[in-house]
């Protein structure tokens, strides 16, 4: 879901997930990460909040 959330904050179509969008490492019990966009001439680094909501989980990505 924290690629999802990257991917629909970044828009723009055609980005291959497993290449060009990464999730840093982060700790289960975590509530924000950093994640990035690859592109052939920049990185965007993206700050990650996440939430569990009983058995369901919610990732947002934000610019700072």
């Amino acid at each position: 879901t924290a690629k999802e959330a990257l991917y629909k904050l970044y828009k723009k179509p055609g980005l291959i997930f497993s290449d060009q969008i990464c999730i840093k490492p982060f700790k289960k019990e975590s509530t924000t990460g950093k994640g990035l966009v690859i592109e052939k001439d920049k990185t965007s680094q993206y700050i990650l909040h996440f939430r569990r909501f009983e058995n369901y989980y919610l990732s947002l990505a934000t610019t700072n």
